[in-house]
């Protein structure tokens, strides 16, 4: 026909204009970039909504107060101290932390073989040789400041494993964190809960001497707090002649027993083995003041104290475990202790007893 006829061959592709490709691929960098951005906004959390400028919000700061409130209480684990993982204390103790929104772990406590006590009983004065339950308590604790230190936890609270406290707890840590940041002079810039001048808190005890004018200290308001007419420890009249009603305080400690509750901050638990190895091996609690009477451990407790201890009723035949290795009776089995309510000293409206018996269990003045 006159002409050059061009061939067409299916295997190849139709040349198309310039700018055609460059719009696809820019659609496809948009595409890309958007999944980008989504994905981000996903594992960030940060709402992508632009305030009024058409910028960006930057993720919320929790402030130290609300931090202190929350299911830990500001640490970043609340550990037990359990002798039993399933009995009435662990099981009262579990139900405690779900009807107050806490998050409390009962790690698995290594065995401890009479071996172990005899051989730490050896190395003990002369007055702890016979006391195998003082001695099994202190190696529990031992195991459970080791566990820290294997998870490389920054901060814990360890309780004991039949700690009690208020329904009001989150109230009451937030309170508490305010006045030890007052008290240590923590910066603005610092957001930790506490602050990061201190070793240890004791929060959980049976009594320390109440602040004078030697000892630092700050009193703060709490409406959860008991009359100091109803304490039930051996330092209520210190409570009375030094703290002002309705307020507690957080002091240094001055003479503290009982070791209820009390968190460790960040490398602290290596401390307290290394200085406890060489300690005479008394009461855990006694140890644990020594290091905090004589400032080799920068401690601060709140005083009256915010965890308790419940107790059944001893005519029910409730013996500590405590006592029971230091040679007195056996404890009678669980089920007599769950079915009637015992009682916590000095908590106003016990977790534990709201969520087994449905009501407060204030000891009456006879068993206080």
């Amino acid at each position: 026909m006159g002409g050059i006829e061009q061939s067409y061959s299916p295997f190849r592709p139709l040349d198309k204009p310039k700018r055609m490709r460059t719009h696809h691929n820019l659609r496809i960098l948009l595409i890309v970039a958007v999944c980008c951005t989504v994905l981000l906004v996903r594992r960030t959390g940060i709402s992508q909504t632009p305030n009024s400028h058409g910028l960006l919000p930057t993720k919320a700061i929790v402030s130290p107060r609300d931090q202190a409130a929350n299911s830990t209480l500001g640490f970043e684990k609340i550990l037990t101290v359990a002798y039993k993982q399933n009995n009435w204390r662990t099981r009262g103790l579990r139900a405690a932390a779900s009807i107050t929104n806490l998050n409390i772990d009962v790690p698995e406590q290594p065995y401890i073989t009479d071996e172990e006590v005899n051989d730490f009983l050896a190395h003990s004065s002369e007055p702890h040789r016979n006391e195998k339950g003082t001695a099994r308590v202190w190696m529990a604790h031992r195991d459970m400041l080791k566990h820290i230190i294997m998870s490389s936890f920054s901060t814990a609270l360890i309780l004991e494993d039949d700690a009690d406290w208020d329904m009001n707890i989150h109230i009451q840590s937030a309170l508490l964190s305010s006045a030890i940041r007052n008290l240590t002079d923590t910066k603005a810039d610092d957001n930790s809960p506490y602050g990061s001048e201190w070793e240890v808190l004791w929060l959980g005890h049976s009594g320390d001497q109440s602040f004078n004018t030697a000892t630092p200290h700050v009193e703060y308001a709490d409406p959860t707090i008991l009359p100091f007419k109803t304490y039930a420890w051996w330092t209520k009249a210190f409570l009375e002649q030094y703290n002002r009603a309705g307020h507690r305080s957080v002091q240094w400690p001055i003479e503290p027993t009982g070791l209820i509750a009390y968190a460790v901050n960040t490398g602290v638990a290596q401390k307290i083995l290394r200085h406890l190895g060489e300690g005479g091996h008394q009461a855990i609690d006694l140890e644990l003041r020594y290091l905090c009477q004589y400032h080799i451990l920068r401690c601060f407790i709140v005083n009256p104290e915010i965890v308790g201890m419940y107790e059944p009723k001893a005519e029910l035949g409730y013996v500590s475990p405590n006592n029971e290795g230091n040679g007195q009776t056996l404890s009678k089995v669980d089920e007599a202790f769950e079915k009637v309510k015992g009682a916590t000293r000095n908590v106003k409206d016990s977790a534990r007893c709201a969520a087994l018996f449905g009501s407060t269990c204030q000891p009456t003045v006879s068993e206080a």
